[in-house]
């Protein structure tokens, strides 16, 4: 591990930031949630955008980690809503999906997009980033 590398891991190490995972596949859900924690990262994981809302009432983490196609609503959708909202809109999202390219450059509008199968490396750059 090179100095900056470790610098890089003991500044994540220190400041413990917080992560909302939201996807409605436990198993991608797991392997975010898990990365994230790799990474410094607490997180907190959840199935639908009405189980993030109720999250949302009481805590605002430091990222939102969001798919796109869950059963109760659109990603892309929410983040409209996350972004006019005055407690939220500072709070960043990164979308994780699969959806067609076409819904992919139009929600990365709003913010980073990592399409599935995901690029783990590009994934901890955007969490770096955000950081």
């Amino acid at each position: 591990m090179s100095l900056t590398e470790s610098l890089a891991a003991a500044r994540r190490a220190h400041t413990r930031r917080r992560a909302f995972v939201v996807d409605d596949d436990p198993a991608t859900r797991r392997l975010l949630g898990d990365v994230a924690l790799e990474l410094g990262w607490e997180s907190e994981r959840f199935a639908t955008l009405r189980s993030l809302r109720a999250a949302l009432e009481r805590d605002v983490p430091d990222v939102i980690i969001l798919d796109d196609e869950l059963p109760d609503g659109r990603g892309g959708d929410f983040a409209i809503e996350v972004r006019s909202s005055t407690r939220l809109r500072r709070t960043p999202i990164i979308f994780c999906t699969a959806a067609e390219p076409t819904r992919r450059r139009e929600i990365g509008r709003l913010a980073p997009v990592l399409g599935k199968p995901f690029d783990l490396a590009r994934f901890e750059r955007l969490l770096d980033e955000v950081a």
